[in-house]
């Protein structure tokens, strides 16, 4: 089976000679610059699905833990086979594994810490979302419309409030 190696890691000279050399790759991919290295690394797994892909060790992809789950799963899913060439544990599938309960671990307590973040801005009386507008901007969105027949965003800039929030409630006038 061909291989073929990756890595984020720009310009490391340690990580390519690794890859040639102990991965056996034949062909090497490094991440470019990039704003999504997430994305970049996904379409890197799908175009390469059939290959032998060889990573040196997790940091090689370039991402945080809570953005593993994903592409775990891909690789489960697609059946692609990635080696790391450093790793503590005996197999591949090992290793893989336990990158996904991490990751899916970290998910869980990053959705933890937000709901007691929530609960706990309710609790000092923060309320999140959308700020309410009062009954009597309300009356002057619906009177604007009505009377002078401005714009929506005339009205928008006059009345202080979202594109979004004229139509809402333009549209209950006309229901």
């Amino acid at each position: 089976m061909n291989r073929i190696g990756y890595t984020a890691k720009i310009g490391s000279v340690e990580e390519l000679s690794l890859l040639y050399g102990v991965g056996k790759c034949e062909e090497v991919i490094q991440l470019r610059d990039s704003e999504n290295e997430f994305r970049d690394f996904e379409r890197f797994l799908k175009e390469y699905r059939r290959k032998q892909i060889v990573l040196v060790n997790f940091s090689s992809m370039g991402l945080q833990l809570t953005q593993v789950t994903q592409l775990l799963e891909l690789i489960k899913e697609e059946q692609i086979k990635v080696h790391f060439l450093q790793k503590e544990l005996d197999s591949d599938e090992q290793y893989l594994s336990l990158l996904y309960e991490l990751s899916m671990n970290e998910k869980e307590v990053v959705s933890r810490r937000t709901r007691r973040g929530l609960r706990v801005a309710h609790e000092k009386g923060i309320v999140g979302g959308r700020p309410t507008i009062t009954k009597k901007t309300i009356e002057k969105i619906q009177y604007i419309h009505l009377s002078q027949k401005k714009t929506i965003r005339e009205i928008s800039n006059e009345c202080g409030v979202s594109l979004g929030t004229v139509h809402k409630y333009i549209n209950q006038i006309e229901q």
